[in-house]
């Protein structure tokens, strides 16, 4: 399972959940996802991008703040990977993140 930050690239800071992300190579606006795929074999799964979502923005639209690192967290908490890969050994599932923090 590979896990991957990506921005979306917003040409200002007046849309609804944008703001500045320091990527590697200085400051970049835009909105950011998490990405998750799954290899099995020769096969490549991908799976719902999951959001990360502003302080602001969370306020606005009445949402609880969290981290991309929670978020990343709690989804992978409540994937079933048995609908995708069907029975396996959890123990033989190897996660890849660049720069997130699983606990």
């Amino acid at each position: 399972m590979l896990v991957d930050s990506t921005i979306q690239n917003r040409s200002s800071l007046h849309s609804d959940n944008v703001q500045r992300f320091n990527h590697g190579k200085g400051f970049v606006i835009g909105h950011q996802w998490t990405n998750i795929i799954l290899i099995i074999n020769t096969i490549l799964i991908p799976l719902p991008p999951i959001p990360f979502y502003t302080k602001k923005y969370c306020r606005e639209n009445k949402l609880k703040y969290k981290t991309e690192n929670e978020r990343l967290i709690e989804y992978l908490n409540e994937l079933n990977l048995e609908e995708y890969i069907g029975p396996h050994i959890s123990k033989d599932v190897v996660v890849l993140a660049d720069s997130v923090q699983i606990k």
